[in-house]
């Protein structure tokens, strides 16, 4: 018995260890640049788990011997500020009219549905459900990922015409960016696209990884200030760290 009772004091001690170390790594990435290392802005991301798991760890040790909790008590101090950002503890009433803000909107269109049913009578519906969504929107700057525009007259997909309509913005380089990494005779057109209501002064790809989606950004005026807005598809790239032309993307 006391053998046993050895073996799983080692075994929840070291898994306790390793759970603080990566609960250590997410507060380090908000200082570690992400090309530095994966590991790093995974524990970014996975930092609600990781914190969630030091408390259980320093409930059990609680009832084990409390000496032990004191490891993981050090960690999660060490992230109280880190806390704040993920958890809204104190809230703030929100302006019913801020002429400062900008809406932005970032939608994986999913190709507008074009692929999700067989029927083209479905497919258009459901290309009409989303349109009626950013009709009720109404963003100032619109993100697509996945973006999806039938130039000839088949399938009667003009997702453009319809983006630029219900912003109320003309099709001009001044207010939209479409960048398209894959066409299909010519007809349809596969890619990215940011618009925007306000003035486009530049625009242009970062990273295209010859799929349907890139990287793409624009640099918007607002008032007296540029703004940079960067469009991007994560789960193409899969967070991989690419040699990118930072010189070109930089005004």
């Amino acid at each position: 018995k006391e053998l046993v009772k050895n073996i799983i004091f080692w075994i929840v001690l070291s898994l306790n260890v390793i759970a603080a170390l990566l609960l250590l790594l997410s507060w380090l990435a908000g200082f570690v640049h992400p090309s530095a290392s994966r590991l790093v802005v995974f524990c970014g991301l996975g930092f609600p788990y990781m914190l969630f798991v030091n408390i259980g760890f320093v409930l059990l040790w609680l009832f084990l011997d409390y000496r032990f909790c004191l490891l993981s008590i050090a960690f999660i101090l060490l992230n109280i500020n880190t806390i704040d950002k993920h958890f809204q503890f104190r809230g703030a009433e929100v302006p019913e009219n801020c002429p400062n803000a900008v809406k932005v909107l970032s939608y994986n269109a999913n190709l507008f549905g074009l692929y999700k049913d067989s029927d083209m009578g479905r497919r258009r519906a459901d290309l009409q459900e989303i349109i009626s969504y950013l009709q009720g929107v109404n963003p100032d700057i619109a993100c697509f990922q996945e973006f999806f525009w039938d130039k000839s007259e088949i399938l009667n997909f003009h997702t453009k015409d319809q983006v630029l309509a219900l912003m109320n913005i003309d099709e001009t380089p001044q207010h939209c960016y479409l960048y398209f990494t894959d066409t299909s005779q010519s007809k349809y057109y596969f890619g990215v696209a940011i618009f925007s209501k306000y003035k486009i002064v530049g625009a242009g790809p970062v990273l295209d990884d010859h799929s349907s989606n890139a990287i793409i950004y624009a640099d918007i005026k607002f008032r007296e200030d540029t703004v940079r807005v960067y469009n991007a598809h994560l789960s193409s790239i899969h967070m991989t760290i690419l040699p990118i032309d930072y010189q070109n993307t930089i005004t």
